[in-house]
């Protein structure tokens, strides 16, 4: 289990493309748009990761990075889904203390 947002972003990449999925009860869903090899199963794996939002209005773009503009709001969950049976595993999992 990873402990800190840093450990988050070293993981799933500053740069990776993350697409937007859905929103819902102020919380927005992005996964990793290319999946990559697990090293732990050797299978392909993308990753989901939860934002929370604030009471601002945001636009989010289709597609986006960490680097571009995520990485302003705090991450509630990362998760790991397997591409070959969809099944997910809790990598990182906070409570909110507001956006940065």
């Amino acid at each position: 289990m990873l402990k800190t947002e840093s450990e988050v972003w070293g993981l799933v990449g500053k740069d990776s493309v993350l697409e937007f999925r859905f929103l819902s009860d102020k919380i927005a869903t992005f996964e990793t748009v290319t999946p990559c090899r697990d090293l732990e199963t050797g299978g392909f794996v993308t990753y989901k990761v939860e934002l929370f939002l604030d009471d601002e209005g945001h636009t989010f773009f289709r597609h986006d990075s960490f680097n571009d503009f995520l990485d302003g709001f705090q991450i509630f969950t990362l998760r790991k889904v397997c591409q070959q049976t969809f099944k997910h595993e809790d990598m990182y999992i906070s409570t909110y203390k507001g956006n940065k």
